[in-house]
């Protein structure tokens, strides 16, 4: 039933012969990797909900800046600065992100959360998240300029763009979810959710009731015409029904 749910959304989108294949066994690796991600998600909420538990102790011990709290804040050998000017290593509040396993958009979410909760420097959050990447996340810092990896804001687009948490990507995970195994009705509704909120925050969709029903229609649209027509569209970036039409 899937299989052919799949073909039959492939050829209203204009693919035929080993293209259509391609694309549905596409759409059947992405739905796997779907369901994979939504329990791995689940295992990193719970890893970091356990990590954010220190923070509020850290930051007080900190503050006050007792012996104990630098000796806890302390890494062993190269870390981050916080805001107090102590070295710490990152990896002693946030396991480090692991590309088979984590999901990027809560990753970098958790680390921002943890950066502003500890009060570090921004100029160090590039460094700092460097220090947690490892595989793929990695190489990509890696290609950027050495200025660009300095700059936070570049270096989380560059893996945003990378891992697909674009709004094309979070489109496809809103149209494309499934409860995974385990998964509540409240936990996939709740999934569920989080794909569209992210899904209109970045395509910058205000939220009203026009700017969503023009969205609602865009997509519609484009899914109904032709895959070249759909992608001229696309690249155009049209934001209301009127743009598609014109």
């Amino acid at each position: 039933m899937e299989n052919e749910r799949l073909i039959a959304a492939g050829e209203k989108l204009g693919y035929v012969g080993e293209e259509l294949k391609k694309w549905v066994e596409d759409k059947k690796a992405s739905a796997r990797e779907e369901r994979a991600r939504a329990r791995q998600e689940r295992e990193l909420e719970g890893a970091l909900l356990e990590k954010e538990r220190e923070v509020p102790q850290l930051r007080l011990a900190v503050q006050e800046g007792t012996a104990s709290g630098r000796e806890r804040i302390r890494g062993d050998g190269e870390g981050a600065t916080s805001g107090h000017g102590l070295q710490f290593s990152p990896h002693k509040l946030i396991p480090q992100f692991n590309e088979d396993r984590d999901d990027l958009d809560a990753y970098l979410q958790r680390f921002e959360r943890t950066a502003t909760g500890l009060d570090w420097t921004q100029q160090k959050w590039a460094t700092t998240l460097s220090l947690c990447l490892s595989g793929e996340a990695l190489t990509v810092v890696g290609r950027l300029s050495p200025a660009d990896a300095l700059d936070y804001a570049k270096v989380k687009l560059a893996l945003m763009q990378r891992f697909r948490c674009t709004k094309d990507g979070y489109r496809e995970r809103f149209r494309e979810a499934k409860p995974g195994n385990g998964e509540t009705r409240r936990q996939f509704a709740a999934r569920l959710a989080g794909y569209f909120n992210r899904w209109i925050e970045i395509a910058e969709v205000d939220r009203t009731f026009e700017a969503l029903r023009d969205s609602v229609l865009v997509e519609q649209f484009l899914l109904s015409c032709s895959s070249r027509l759909s992608a001229f569209l696309r690249e155009r970036d049209c934001k209301t029904i009127d743009q598609v039409a014109s």
